[in-house]
């Protein structure tokens, strides 16, 4: 983890109100995708969020020393970030917390399926470039939901990974229609492993597909975070631990998340359960 001073190289609108941010940060080449960076959205001391904001990263060039995030703007802190422009200095602290767990190259019988919705897709993006980097293994296929033609985001990117990719949108305006995880029902069969990140409603319907046929499947929640380093405990997601033969206890999602097994979660204590 460190404290890096970003100069913002590149900035790239992807949508109404998303932005796509690349910034020099050598600091961070060793990050793994599903990690996070913890950034000051205002200026040095001067009024505006008094906490950081979390943002997966959605790529790492290191020959570069380049960083990735994805944007939304929706609240005051997202708002000055998206405003950045090239020359702009950010205040990043990361990497921080768990990563997904790729496995071991080589080749592997089934499809490796990629869910997420929205800005949800940014860690998946890294993902899929480190799968591709590898060489060799599994082909790859990425499941991206919207609600509207309007809304789809990094369809060149991830095209741009050799990954098999599967637009939905909610109203059918591009790519299929259905949510992200109505779509991955239709393909969860071929798949080996798979991989999602988006908002709780999505991930809970993974669960439900996870449940009904299981496989390996590891989640990257989206949560409030704090601190960013495992003390304020916002984050906290109800998960599996074993204390005796009593199951229980609170996982910290900057800390040991905020990728989990889902097999490790409570779904029922997570937000979205019932829906």
């Amino acid at each position: 983890m460190a404290l890096v001073r970003a100069l913002v190289v590149r900035l790239e609108r992807l949508a109404e109100a998303v932005v796509r941010l690349d910034f020099e940060a050598p600091e961070l080449v060793g990050a793994q995708p599903g990690q996070f960076v913890h950034v000051l959205c205002r200026e040095g001391t001067s009024s505006g969020p008094l906490l950081r904001r979390p943002y997966s990263l959605a790529g790492v060039d290191a020959r570069q020393g380049v960083a990735s995030i994805v944007v939304k703007a929706v609240g005051v802190g997202s708002r000055w970030l998206a405003a950045r422009r090239p020359g702009d200095v950010l205040d990043v602290l990361g990497p921080l917390g768990r990563g997904f767990s790729i496995g071991v190259p080589g080749p592997t019988p089934g499809t490796v399926l990629l869910v997420g919705g929205g800005t949800g897709l940014a860690p998946l993006l890294f993902l899929a470039q480190r799968l591709a980097a590898r060489g060799t293994g599994p082909e790859v296929t990425v499941v991206a939901g919207f609600r509207s033609r309007a809304d789809v985001i990094l369809e060149a990117a991830l095209e741009a990974t050799g990954a098999r990719l599967v637009v939905a949108t909610e109203d059918g305006s591009a790519g299929r229609r259905g949510t992200a995880a109505h779509v991955a029902q239709t393909l969860w069969q071929e798949a080996s492993r798979v991989y999602a990140c988006g908002p709780w409603g999505l991930l809970q319907a993974v669960e439900r597909l996870r449940r009904a046929d299981p496989r390996p499947v590891e989640v990257a929640v989206d949560t409030v975070m704090g601190c960013g380093a495992g003390v304020c405990l916002s984050c906290v997601v109800p998960w599996r631990r074993r204390e005796g033969y009593r199951v229980t206890g609170w996982a910290r999602a900057c800390v040991e998340g905020p990728v989990f097994d889902a097999a490790d979660l409570i779904w029922e204590g997570c937000p979205g359960a019932g829906a």
